[in-house]
């Protein structure tokens, strides 16, 4: 079963999506980049990750560069956002492989995900 891990410090959002996703997929979820971080340091890492831009200390994007760096970088980020972010080249080097602007369509994250895992 593919694994995904869900890091955004919204629990509403990370239930929402837990719903959607938890029939087909297995689901890990993280409130903080901090603690997403840790969760990737200890487990194999998942299948699709779903990143909160926004976040309370370490931002999104601030925890895919210091996973880049660290050469732990193997996996797909759709990247949450609350509007729609200027993302700039840095986007392919970072795995983001597109972003959902919230609130999020249940259909359109059951659409996106089979979409992604088709072309493995």
């Amino acid at each position: 079963m593919k694994k995904i891990l869900i890091i955004d410090d919204s629990l509403e959002v990370r239930r929402q999506l837990k719903v959607i996703l938890t029939r087909d997929y297995e689901i890990h979820e993280a409130e903080s980049a901090e603690e997403g971080m840790t969760y990737l340091q200890n487990h194999p890492h998942p299948d699709l990750v779903f990143l909160d831009y926004h976040m309370p200390g370490l931002t999104g994007l601030e925890m895919l560069r210091k996973l880049a760096d660290n050469k732990m970088l193997r996996f797909p980020v759709v990247m949450l956002t609350t509007e729609f972010e200027v993302f700039g080249s840095e986007i392919k080097d970072l795995n983001i492989i597109t972003w959902l602007v919230k609130p999020i369509s249940n259909q359109r994250v059951k659409t996106l995900v089979s979409q992604i895992f088709l072309l493995e």
